[in-house]
């Protein structure tokens, strides 16, 4: 155990120096910045939301803040896929546990995540009056589940092309899918009745619906339902993603 978290550290070290970059923390919080301010703060001018959240605006940070985090997991996941005949390749020669090379994408993916959007949690917590320090280690807690259940996701989906760019349009679609079929733009409440499961069947509705919880706002389903579609989905997924990405390194 030791040593696989030693590798798995060395892995993470790896690519966030790699990757390091304050331009790239600062481009996105720009980007979480402008959506927030020109679609949720702008919605709040014509749009009367109280009967789902104090405003539109707290109903869609919490929303996007969470599927830019999945993001951030489907995204480093993918890399292990796409880089096999890079530095992946050489790893897979060298004396390391395959459980070190996923561990140390989702240590990747959650730092990146907390050094990216750790501060914009805080602002939004104080601003909305929501700010409560058991509830943002929570907030952190499922984070990490979150970068777990999407890592495997993304590892799972891109094990099953063995050409790069066929792996990329695939988890192209898979996150703009996730944009607009997981109630963040609108509440899950609204949506008729027969189209309903194919929001249910979205990872990411259960993710957006518990931290829109944890944010303050009012959820669509209850909070056991949250619990067991985050809980569920992530050790599907983590299973998914590790069966079938030793398939694809055995080929």
């Amino acid at each position: 155990m030791k040593r696989l978290i030693i590798e798995a550290w060395a892995m993470a070290l790896r690519d966030i120096k790699k990757r390091e970059s304050i331009f790239k923390y600062l481009m996105a919080i720009t980007l979480f910045g402008l959506a927030i301010f020109f679609v949720g703060f702008a919605f709040d001018l014509f749009v009367d939301f109280s009967a789902y959240s104090t405003s539109f605006a707290q109903y869609f940070s919490s929303g996007i803040l969470i599927y830019f985090v999945a993001l951030i997991g489907i995204q480093s996941s993918a890399e292990l896929v796409i880089d096999r005949q890079g530095f992946t390749k050489l790893l897979l020669v060298a004396p390391i546990a395959r459980g070190s090379l996923l561990l140390g994408k989702v240590l990747t993916g959650f730092i990146d995540s907390i050094r990216g959007y750790l501060l914009v949690i805080i602002f939004f917590l104080w601003y909305f009056g929501t700010f409560d320090p058991l509830l943002f280690a929570v907030m952190i807690a499922f984070m990490f589940w979150t970068i777990v259940t999407f890592t495997g996701l993304g590892l799972w989906l891109s094990s099953l092309f063995t050409n790069k760019y066929s792996a990329q349009t695939a988890e192209g679609m898979l996150v703009f899918g996730f944009l607009f079929f997981s109630g963040i733009f609108y509440p899950l409440a609204i949506i008729p009745e027969p189209y309903r499961y194919l929001l249910y069947v979205n990872p990411l509705t259960y993710s957006v619906d518990f931290f829109r919880f944890l944010m303050g706002s009012t959820p669509f389903l209850p909070l056991s339902h949250q619990l067991i579609g985050v809980i569920g989905f992530g050790i599907l997924f983590l299973y998914l993603g590790v069966y079938q990405f030793d398939r694809f390194l055995r080929r």
